[in-house]
């Protein structure tokens, strides 16, 4: 595998599919999101194969940074991940480690990684029978001594395109976009699941844009919060 991959999404899952899916595949995931306290040096993934099958997976950690929109990943060296390979039997539930090589006493911005969980269970196939093989990539923050917020929405004119949304995120934490509304009160919304990391800066057009001057709102979370904030989204300035 390339040391570095670029990816034009942000999601709790990709697959690679080789054919149409087995039925009964399942594995459950606990938590979907990692997050490494201060105070911590690991953090714990629970896997479980609910398939009456057993299954194997090889495990890497990526350090997760954005460029002009999009997701970079490269492998990281400051995290080890134990087992790096792991094999469940039907039913069977076992827990993945991750820990930071060294610890940093003093983080004033969030450090963002990906997991990727990759099924490597060899296929057999027979008589042009199709199995579906699975990747799971799941967010892993580290959080800051002192996590802020600090985001600006507004919205601009893009090629081709109405009423898009420019967020950057000026704070030292991740912020995560789940939907977007046309109005004060959202009567439309659009769901979505986009990542816009500290630093960064992001540009989505909603299917539902703004009509009539209504303004633009945006529903955005993080992995230091339960709720959705909604956001108001400032109009276009020539």
């Amino acid at each position: 595998m390339n040391k570095s991959l670029r990816v034009l999404y942000s999601a709790f899952a990709i697959f690679a599919v080789l054919g149409l899916p087995q039925p009964g595949y399942a594995v459950t995931l606990m938590p979907l999101t990692l997050v490494m306290e201060q105070s911590k040096a690991v953090v714990s993934l629970h896997v479980r194969n609910d398939e009456a099958q057993a299954k194997i997976f090889e495990v890497q950690a990526f350090h997760w940074s954005q460029d002009d929109g999009e997701d970079v990943l490269e492998l990281a060296s400051d995290l080890v991940v134990t087992p790096p390979i792991m094999k469940l039997a039907p039913g069977e539930e076992k827990i993945i480690r991750v820990g930071v090589m060294r610890k940093n006493s003093n983080r004033t911005q969030e450090k963002a990684y990906r997991l990727l969980l990759k099924d490597i269970t060899p296929i057999a196939l027979e008589g042009g029978e199709l199995r579906l093989r699975m990747q799971y990539l799941l967010p892993l923050f580290m959080s800051p001594d002192r996590p802020q917020s600090e985001l600006q929405l507004i919205e601009i004119a893009a090629p081709d395109k109405s009423g898009c949304i420019q967020i950057t995120n000026a704070g030292n934490i991740h912020a995560k976009l789940v939907w977007t509304a046309p109005g004060s009160t959202p009567q439309s919304i659009s769901p979505t699941q986009r990542y816009v990391l500290a630093g960064a800066q992001l540009l989505i057009c909603p299917d539902d844009p703004a009509i009539h001057g209504e303004r633009l709102i945006a529903g955005i979370t993080s992995a230091y919060q339960n709720e959705v904030t909604s956001y108001e989204v400032s109009p276009f300035k020539n």
